[in-house]
């Protein structure tokens, strides 16, 4: 072990330990207390045959090696520091008397001092100095001409002289440790004081997002409760409806409110994944006309609801075909321009696509653009206290104004996290009472060389994209439209709630008529039923009892390799997210529809799966 070691006490008072300086003054007295004792024993055994000395110093070593092992194994300094002022103090009452080595006593009376005030404090050293000092002065007065030679002859002020260096050195050590320990107690005190800044800060923050997650959660209760009423509600009407149109009108209303619940949900879902960085952009080419189509006639019925002008304008020269993840960059716009419309009462709504400044990637990639998109309204605008936390979740703007409209707050904190993934950021410019200015610029890939001749300011109430074709009322079969699909197909759904088993298979009889549809509640009884009889389309859930979807996909897929069947096309029914879809996928699924799942998803699943034209090129 290492000097270092044992003064530190096997490393336990480092540097930074408040303490330090008192243990290596502790331990250094006692290692020099036993060899110096160890000295003088064999000195005075072999040479000088004083027996007094050794068994003075014998009873020392034992009390000073004792005391060093304690302090080493207990690092209880106070009780070593006690015994070794006790032990110079014992010494200094036997040899200041003792006139044949009183000259000895001069230099332990100097170095006890500041040693008791170190290792015990300036109080307790005080008081054993004062004590030691009577002592010596009563002695003195009481033996002044034995002394008389020793004190003021020449080897007096030798041994005074010597004393005084040893004090010199030991206060100066002493006061450079105080001044280092108050510097230490003073760093403690400001770590100490950052420390508490900190979690100070951390609790008000922890304090502010707890409060705005209650305020969100309860907004989220009152948004979720809203469309549930009106779907349980109307539902009670539709049963007692007197005529077609007050049918139709309740169902409306019912999908309606559905679909509201529906975006809700898929706000809550975006958000997490977006946050649990498991969100993926999926590029692929995208039609200009066709995007400005889903995105603008989805919005203009409600912007011709509340009297609104709906204006697009698209700059010349911007690439008719483009990559981009459409499904993400619609998502934003939408959210977008329906705050604008939600937001303004009279006026105007402008939708702007240019071509924006040249993008950095051009360098790498001649096809490489900058796309700018710009919303602009006419509505109740935002005020510059809260144009800076817009952006954040949880977060929306003033009390007054989340009463008067509707919504989760959670759009723009999504749109600003989906642009960022795409390479840009959403800025606001906006004055109260006149409107507001949201736009971004994001890098884009052109696919192809064609461009977009370009839309002037061009009023969409009055020249919409596309003409808005209401829906038949009527389910049309698929063969109808001349699709070829499987004559009598045996179609499998498996799904542990039996409402969404009946629904789906509801559609199915709808869109194919002549279709055999079996049921099951769990994935055990749709391996079985498929023992029984194979199928040519299999609708697995992902989450039942007994025997989870995975598993019965995985089950069905070893049952059709050991008897040498094809492999029957099977869709998973999902809830979930991108996990649950993976998991399937890898037990052997071919496709996903997520619920709840739309008529239009279903028909696409059916003509995908079940068409001759399809199967007979993949034999």
């Amino acid at each position: 072990m290492s000097l270092n070691n044992l003064l530190t006490c096997g490393g336990h008072f480092g540097k930074q330990h408040p303490e330090y300086r008192k243990a290596l003054l502790l331990n250094m007295i006692l290692l020099t207390l036993m060899p110096v004792s160890v000295m003088f024993i064999g000195i005075n055994t072999f040479v000088f045959d004083y027996i007094e000395v050794v068994i003075l110093h014998s009873i020392l070593l034992v009390i000073s090696g004792a005391a060093f092992v304690y302090v080493q194994k207990t690092r209880k300094l106070n009780t070593g520091s006690w015994i070794v002022v006790i032990l110079i103090l014992s010494a200094l009452f036997y040899f200041v008397p003792y006139n044949e080595y009183d000259h000895y006593g001069l230099y332990w009376i100097c170095v006890f001092p500041p040693v008791a005030y170190f290792l015990l404090g300036r109080t307790k050293g005080r008081l054993l100095t004062l004590i030691l000092a009577a002592y010596v002065l009563t002695y003195l007065l009481m033996n002044y001409q034995t002394w008389e030679h020793r004190v003021f002859g020449f080897e007096g002020i030798v041994n005074i002289g010597i004393a005084s260096v040893l004090l010199v050195i030991l206060i100066s050590y002493f006061e450079l440790s105080r001044d280092e320990a108050t510097q230490h107690m003073l760093r403690d005190l400001e770590l100490r004081k950052k420390a508490e800044e900190q979690a100070l800060e951390a609790r008000k923050i922890a304090e502010s997002a707890d409060r705005a997650k209650t305020v969100f959660l309860a907004n989220m209760s009152h948004e979720i409760r809203t469309p549930i009423t009106s779907i349980m509600g109307f539902t009670e009407l539709l049963r007692s409806a007197d005529t077609a149109s007050q049918r139709m009108q309740y169902i409306n209303l019912i999908e309606n409110s559905s679909r509201s619940l529906l975006e809700i949900i898929n706000d809550i879902l975006d958000l997490s994944k977006i946050d649990a960085h498991r969100m993926e952009l999926e590029l692929h080419e995208t039609e200009l006309e066709d995007f400005l189509r889903q995105v603008t006639n989805i919005l203009l019925l409600q912007a011709r609801k509340k009297g609104l002008l709906f204006k697009l304008t698209v700059s010349p020269g911007f690439p008719l075909v483009f990559m981009a993840d459409s499904v993400r960059l619609k998502q934003v716009l939408i959210n977008l321009i329906g705050n604008a419309i939600k937001f303004t009462d009279s006026g105007t709504v402008h939708f702007y696509l240019s071509n924006g400044h040249s993008s950095g990637t051009e360098q790498q990639n001649d096809n490489a653009f900058s796309a700018r998109f710009e919303v602009t309204d006419t509505g109740i605008g935002i005020a510059a206290e809260n144009q800076r936390n817009i952006f954040d979740e949880f977060r929306r703007g003033k009390a007054e104004v989340n009463r008067q409209y509707s919504g989760t707050g959670l759009g723009l904190s999504i749109s600003a996290k989906l642009v960022a993934m795409m390479g840009g950021e959403i800025k606001l410019e906006s004055t109260p009472k006149q409107g507001s200015r949201f736009y971004f610029e994001i890098p884009l890939s052109q696919a192809g060389s064609q461009v977009h001749s370009g839309y002037d300011a061009r009023e969409l109430n009055q020249q919409p994209l596309i003409e808005e074709n209401k829906l038949s009322s009527h389910i049309q079969p698929l063969t109808s439209a001349g699709i070829p699909l499987i004559e009598a197909p045996r179609i499998l759904v498996a799904d542990d709630v039996p409402i969404n088993t009946h629904l789906l298979s509801l559609f199915i009889s709808k869109l194919i008529p002549d279709a055999e549809m079996i049921e099951a509640n769990d994935g055990q009884t749709a391996l079985q039923k498929y023992k029984e009889q194979p199928a040519n389309l299999v609708f697995m859930d992902n989450q039942m009892p007994v025997m989870n979807g995975p598993d019965a996909i995985r089950a069905i897929r070893s049952y059709e390799l050991k008897n040498g069947l094809k492999p029957v096309p099977i869709i998973t029914l999902t809830a979930g997210g991108e996990d649950e879809v993976a998991l399937s996928k890898e037990a052997g699924s071919n496709d996903m529809m997520q619920k709840p799942f739309t008529l239009a998803e279903i028909s696409r699943i059916l003509k995908t799966h079940l068409n001759t034209d399809n199967i007979s090129a993949e034999n």
